[in-house]
């Protein structure tokens, strides 16, 4: 997160978290502002957590109809 976007929230209530094979199980957000043009990488990893959250969102949902 860029400096300047920690500012209005407070950076102590931001961690690092250091990416290894698999990220702890939690809710994660990503915040930036609308003229903040992220890069390439960080727009891949955007769609696949998009991807990941709306592929769980539907498991849940079929084992709740199921069970």
């Amino acid at each position: 997160i860029p400096c300047d976007m920690t500012s209005p929230f407070g950076s102590n209530q931001f961690i690092t978290i250091p990416v290894e094979e698999t990220l702890p199980v939690a809710q994660y957000a990503a915040v930036w502002s609308k003229n903040y043009r992220i890069k390439k990488a960080a727009s891949v990893l955007v769609e696949l957590a998009k991807e990941y959250s709306s592929y769980n969102g539907c498991r849940r949902r079929q084992l709740i109809e199921v069970g």
